[in-house]
C-alpha cells in the first residue's frame, strides 16, 4: 500500500489524501444520522474505523513526502520534492535575470572615468580615540547635487585590530555616477583563508598594491569636502580613522543607508515582471528613500 502510495503524482496524493477524509466524515454522518442498532449504522461505524486509519496513515505519508532537505544530503532530511518543468524554467530565468543585472551593474562601472589615485610618500600613524560622528537623515524633500559613497574591505570587524585590504568611492553629481576611487591595498599582513572567502581578495591579488598610508592622501583629496554615505557607516569610517585618515576632520553630512534603510523601508514590496515571469523587489516603490 506504501509502495502504491509513494508511485502517485503529488498531486494524486492529495486527492487519495482528501478522498479518504471525505469517505471518513460521510461515514461518521450516516452513522449519526442512523439508529444505532441498525445493520447500516453498525456497518458504517465499522468502515468508519478502516477509513480514518487509512486518512491518518495517508496524511502521514504523504507530509513525510513534501518534507525539504535543509541539508546537502537529502538523505539525511528525508524526502526532496523535486522541481517541475516549470518551476525549472522559472529557476532558469531568475538566474538569466540575475545575470543581466549583474553585468549592466559592471558595465556601468567599468565604464566610469577613473580617478587618478598619487602614491604619497608620508607615512600616516594611526590613530586612537574615535568619537561617533553626527548622521543626516534622507528626506524626500532634500536636495543633494552632489555626495561621495564608499566602501571598505578589511581583514576582519576590528578596526583598532585588522586593516583595509580595499578602498572603493564613488561621485555622484545630480543623481549619476561621474567618477570611480579604486584601490586595492596592502594591508602588510597576511590575509586569512576565512576572510578571502568572504571579500574574494587574497594575498596575491594585493602583493604589489600600495598600503593604505600611501593612498589616503589621494583619496581623502577625491572625497573633498562632499557629503560621504556608506551602508552601515560607522564601519568603514571607523577603519579609515583608525588607519590615520584625517577625513572626519572636515566638517560634512553622513548618511548611513543601513540606519536609514532600517528606519524606512518596514517592509519590501514586489512587483510582477512580465519578461522573466517572476516577482522581484520593488524598489521604485520607495522614491522617497
Amino acid at each position: 500500500m506504501k509502495k502504491w502510495f509513494k508511485s502517485l503524482e503529488e498531486n494524486m496524493r492529495k486527492k487519495v489524501v482528501i478522498g479518504a477524509w471525505l469517505i471518513t466524515v460521510a461515514l461518521f454522518l450516516i452513522f449519526l444520522l442512523f439508529p444505532s442498532e441498525s445493520i447500516i449504522a453498525t456497518f458504517a461505524s465499522l468502515v468508519f474505523i478502516v477509513a480514518l486509519v487509512f486518512s491518518i496513515v495517508f496524511t502521514k505519508w504523504n507530509s513525510k513526502g513534501k518534507r525539504v532537505s535543509t541539508s546537502s544530503n537529502p538523505s539525511v532530511n528525508g524526502l526532496v520534492k523535486e522541481d517541475s518543468p516549470e518551476e525549472i524554467e522559472r529557476k532558469k530565468r531568475r538566474e538569466e535575470y540575475l545575470r543581466n543585472k549583474t553585468l549592466t551593474a559592471q558595465n556601468e562601472l567599468d565604464s566610469l572615468p577613473r580617478y587618478t589615485i598619487g602614491v604619497s610618500n608620508v607615512a600616516r600613524k594611526r590613530r586612537t580615540g574615535y568619537e561617533e560622528v553626527p548622521y543626516s537623515n534622507i528626506t524626500p524633500k532634500g536636495k543633494y547635487p552632489e555626495f561621495v559613497v564608499f566602501d571598505t574591505e578589511t581583514t576582519g570587524l576590528s578596526p583598532a585590530k585588522d586593516r583595509i585590504v580595499e578602498l572603493s568611492a564613488i561621485r555622484f553629481v545630480d543623481g549619476i555616477p561621474t567618477e570611480i576611487f579604486e584601490t586595492l591595498v596592502n594591508p602588510e599582513r597576511e590575509i586569512s583563508p576565512e576572510t578571502s572567502a568572504i571579500n574574494q581578495i587574497t594575498d596575491d591579488m594585493v602583493a604589489d598594491a600600495p598600503t593604505i598610508s600611501e593612498v589616503l592622501p589621494s583619496f581623502e583629496a577625491f572625497v573633498g569636502k562632499s557629503p560621504l554615505v556608506a551602508h552601515n557607516l560607522e564601519f568603514d569610517i571607523k577603519f579609515l580613522f583608525y588607519s590615520g585618515s584625517i577625513i572626519t576632520d572636515t566638517p560634512r553630512k553622513y548618511y548611513d543607508t543601513l540606519a536609514q534603510s532600517q528606519k524606512m523601508l518596514k517592509k519590501m514590496k514586489h512587483k510582477y515582471n512580465r519578461k522573466y515571469d517572476m516577482w522581484e523587489e520593488d524598489f521604485d516603490s520607495f522614491g522617497d528613500v
